[in-house]
């Protein structure tokens, strides 16, 4: 009984080693097949886009224009000169110009643009890593679920092994007269009802394995029971946290795109034409004509829009700033949670190996005892629940605490 229950031991305490996948690789491999991780990408040809658009702003601009009309009326001359015979102006019209123009100040319109078009890309790809980590959060818990089944089948089986045993046992002394039927069938039914339970557990351990396979494109045939090593002086470095301080950046950066609007705008132009008339109005002729030049434009007055625009988005960057301070306070308050579930199953665990040993000498002590008629059956089988209690109790305890790590380190953003 004694070799039966150590080899029995280690086999629940070495199953779930051997070729082993991590959680960090499912993870891995789970964002890499996961369609919107691949959004970046994306976001970028879009920010290298609107670079490109903001930058054309302070490129030549071209623009070509034609024109035919007639008019009621053409110019002449209010006098007559005697002798002197002065045609009459057309009343039929015909132009085409190439208008060109040269931005020489816009007032830091451009840089504005493209400081707002970068941190667009910065909150679309840490919005992007917010989705992730949802798809962490069902990994995670799937991950750990398959760990708590294949705990509960381990010890399963433990108690099935010993049971099996035992009715091997009963089997050769009910040959020799020294034992009932009656503890045969209860051994019987106890291993049956074993069977019904296994069956449960492997129909929903396929489960979750297809299903952690459906999004890592892993076989999960065996899963490395997470030990994370935690510095509890660590940062949080959470997306979220971060996404609020980038709209608070892009917030401040739309108040220097209003700034930027209400300052002069310096430019240079040009126009290249040709037409009847052309720059001389009293001639009939067809001719090429040009103008070149400097101009400015400035809004001196706008009855306070942009004054009230900044306002409000002051206003905006307070609301962020309050929501920051929010999830700062939950954060920390979920993270204190995580610390006393760590020490606890931490306690908890050093207990329960104190608990097995007990447990093992209680049951090596039973099966002697029922072998000579001492306690009944039934007190068998108890002792033998009792000790796969207090495996699963173990396991258990090694499991909530590795979760509980697990959680705390996605809980800082650094799993």
């Amino acid at each position: 009984m004694n070799k039966l229950l150590f080899h029995v031991f280690l086999l629940v305490t070495f199953s779930a080693y051997g070729q082993q996948i991590t959680l960090r690789q499912c993870l891995d491999s789970a964002i890499a097949r996961y369609a919107i991780s691949h959004q970046s990408e994306v976001y970028n040809q879009i920010l290298e886009t609107e670079y490109q658009i903001s930058s054309s702003i302070n490129l030549p601009q071209l623009k070509l224009t034609g024109q035919a009309t007639w008019q009621s009326q053409a110019l002449e001359l209010p006098i007559k000169l005697p002798g002197v015979e002065i045609p009459a102006l057309n009343q039929d019209q015909y132009k085409i110009s190439l208008e060109i123009s040269q931005s020489i100040y816009n007032g830091g319109v451009v840089k504005a643009k493209k400081e707002l078009s970068q941190q667009d890309n910065a909150i679309n790809n840490t919005q992007n890593q917010i989705e992730i980590n949802k798809l962490k959060q069902i990994l995670i818990f799937n991950y750990y679920q398959i760990l708590l089944v294949e705990n509960n089948l381990d010890v399963l089986k433990t108690q099935k092994t010993i049971l099996l045993q035992k009715l091997d046992d009963l089997a050769n002394l009910k040959k020799q007269g020294m034992a009932s039927q009656d503890a045969k069938n209860l051994l019987e039914s106890e291993i049956t009802t074993l069977d019904i339970n296994q069956i449960g557990l492997e129909t929903q351990l396929k489960t979750l394995k297809d299903k952690l396979n459906f999004y890592t494109g892993l076989n999960p045939a065996t899963l490395e029971l997470p030990d994370e090593t935690l510095s509890f002086s660590e940062t949080q470095n959470r997306p979220e946290f971060q996404l609020m301080s980038y709209n608070q950046q892009k917030l401040s950066t739309a108040k220097s795109l209003n700034n930027a609007a209400q300052r002069p705008n310096v430019f240079a132009f040009s126009t290249l034409g040709y037409g009847r008339p052309g720059l001389n109005y009293l001639s009939n002729d067809f001719s090429a004509f040009a103008i070149i030049g400097v101009g400015m434009q400035w809004q001196l007055w706008n009855w306070n829009r942009t004054l009230r625009q900044n306002q409000i988005l002051d206003l905006q960057t307070s609301l962020i700033e309050n929501q920051k301070m929010t999830f700062t306070t939950n954060l920390d308050a979920e993270l204190l949670t995580l610390k006393g579930e760590i020490a606890s199953q931490s306690a908890i665990l050093d207990k329960t190996e104190q608990l097995i040993k007990l447990r093992k000498k209680v049951l090596e002590s039973a099966d002697a005892r029922q072998k000579i008629g001492e306690i009944t059956t039934s007190d068998y089988v108890k002792d033998v629940q009792n000790f796969q209690k207090a495996l699963l109790d173990q396991k258990n305890a090694q499991l909530k605490l590795s979760l509980a790590k697990s959680n705390y380190l996605f809980a800082l953003g650094k799993l």
